[in-house]
């Protein structure tokens, strides 16, 4: 094909040459990097997959006797194809029981566990030398979180934002949310010390992201005027709702 990249061009990119992306090198330069950091950047350090989180919990439920065997066949079927929609299915049997909801809450938690801190600590500290204005992570893990505490002990001031919470979202909102600066982290869907409130069922989806959301639309309104750069990272982009806003 006459588009088609040579082995040659296909090896220069790789070298990440100034001239090839000048964009991405401008964009440093004025500092409007935004570094977006998806569930493949966790998987590295041993946490799950949408996938593989839907397949955990069906286990766990039919376990505790919440799921029969015919529910968890039928489940374990869809959690290729449709693992957000498992996981809503899990939360509604779960929903309606202190007991069953806990199982719920603490699966999902073991699910996001980290199992080497040393190496999350040193992807992270490979992503930051980006030096991005700010992280945004649809992840709940506290991967991020605890290499922002390493830093902040290190005498680096690196600010979080749970988007899932009423009062952060009220800080955001008390500075214009002139927060995309200094490294800053953005939880979107929050994170595991507020369970509760982390966007994974379906129906916390839609009202997270419906158009009368007006946190929301003030945040992404505000990425879209700063004319920067997002840098996807461990991203399958099928977050259509995200990358629509963006």
């Amino acid at each position: 094909m006459k588009d088609a990249l040579s082995r040659d061009k296909i090896e220069r990119l790789l070298q990440f040459q100034k001239e090839d992306f000048h964009d991405l090198y401008q964009a440093a330069r004025n500092e409007s990097i935004i570094v977006f950091i998806g569930a493949g950047v966790s998987k590295l350090y041993g946490c799950l997959l949408w996938d593989e989180m839907a397949i955990k919990l069906v286990k766990e439920l039919r376990a505790n006797n919440i799921l029969t065997y015919a529910e968890q066949d039928i489940l374990l079927e869809e959690t290729c194809t449709n693992p957000r929609k498992v996981i809503s299915i899990c939360y509604r049997k779960c929903n309606d029981s202190a007991d069953n909801l806990r199982i719920y809450e603490k699966t999902i938690k073991d699910s996001v566990q980290i199992e080497d801190f040393s190496k999350s600590q040193n992807i992270y500290k490979k992503i930051f030398s980006i030096k991005a204005t700010s992280h945004i992570t649809t992840n709940i893990d506290n991967g991020l979180k605890e290499y922002a505490s390493a830093m902040n002990e290190a005498g680096e001031k690196i600010k979080i934002y749970n988007c899932t919470l009423p009062n952060d979202q009220e800080r955001i909102k008390q500075v214009n949310y002139n927060i995309f600066k200094d490294g800053t982290i953005i939880y979107l869907h929050g994170n595991i010390e507020n369970i509760q409130g982390c966007i994974l069922p379906v129906e916390k989806y839609l009202s997270h992201y419906n158009e009368n959301n007006s946190f929301l639309n003030g945040l992404f309104s505000k990425i879209k005027t700063m004319n920067g750069i997002i840098i996807f990272l461990g991203y399958g982009l099928n977050e259509w709702d995200i990358i629509e806003r963006i």
